[in-house]
Parts: C-alpha cells; sequence; structure tokens
C-alpha cells in the first residue's frame, strides 16, 4: 500500500527529492532514450516541457494536502480558479470507493475525465496489458484505512 493513501498528510512533510525520485527514474527511462534517438529541437522541447510537468505535479499535489494558510497566494490563487486541485476537491481522493477522483493536479480537468470514465477505461486498457488488477476493483482492505496525523503522532510517543 502506498504511504501517501495510508497518511495522507506525510507529502507535506517530504522535501521536494523524496517526493520526486520515483517519477524521475520513471521520466529519466522515458526521457533519454528519446533524447538520444532524436534530434528534433520541436519534440525534445515538447518532452522537456512534458517531463517537467509530470516532474512537478508531485509538488503541485502536495500543495492540495496543504492548508490555505499556509500556501503560497499563487497557489491558493491557482486553486480557487480550479487550475489546479484543492484541498477539498482531492480530498474525494482519499475517500471510497476509491475508484475516481484520480486528478491529483488539475481540478479543470477533473470532473471531465471522471464524468467520462477515462481513468476507468484506462484500468480496463492497463488490466488487458499487463493483467494487473487495479485496487479499486475490490473493496478497501484494512491497509487503506487513512490514520490521521494525531493518531501517527500519537503512537510515536
Amino acid at each position: 500500500i502506498s504511504s501517501h493513501h495510508k497518511w495522507p498528510w506525510i507529502i507535506t512533510r517530504r522535501r521536494f527529492a523524496s517526493n520526486l525520485h520515483a517519477l524521475a527514474r520513471a521520466v529519466a527511462f522515458v526521457v533519454l532514450p528519446l533524447d538520444l534517438a532524436c534530434n528534433d529541437s520541436i519534440i525534445n522541447a515538447f518532452v522537456g516541457v512534458c517531463s517537467s510537468c509530470i516532474m512537478f505535479s508531485q509538488k503541485f499535489h502536495a500543495r492540495a494536502h496543504g492548508t490555505k494558510s499556509k500556501l503560497p497566494p499563487l497557489v491558493v490563487a491557482l486553486q480557487d480558479v480550479g487550475l489546479l486541485v484543492s484541498r477539498s476537491q482531492h480530498a474525494a481522493h482519499h475517500r471510497e470507493p476509491y475508484n475516481n477522483n484520480y486528478c491529483i493536479v488539475s481540478g479543470v480537468w477533473k470532473d471531465f475525465l471522471d464524468k467520462n470514465k477515462f481513468f476507468e477505461a484506462l484500468e480496463m486498457a492497463l488490466y488487458i496489458q499487463l493483467v494487473v488488477r487495479p485496487r479499486s476493483w475490490s473493496a478497501p482492505s484494512t491497509d487503506w484505512i487513512e490514520e490521521t496525523e494525531s493518531t501517527s503522532q500519537d503512537a510515536v510517543q
């Protein structure tokens, strides 16, 4: 189980690099071969911008776990207009049935993608290709129960 779903607040406590390393490896395995195989500056620029957006998505996602009073004013403004997903929008991602609300960065696309079952189709395609059953197809187990910040701190003391 992802520690993020068991302790959703922890993403706000980690350093940027700690939230980023898994994505960085995945992006590197895609970007490096593309960069070596392609000598087109437009394609390289597109791949670079896309990779940067993927990398910074974790930071934007962490902002959805922060309280407005602790967020930079620009982030609050972007959340208020829906460009970035807000804390209230993102909260649904951490509640049952865990089979929707997958947009963790953009509030603009969240409703459209959920309404059109984009992620359900993506799960099906991945299942067909990789024969890996998504967790959202079964009832949550006790491993999915979120631990609150105060509960976790009480356990440590």
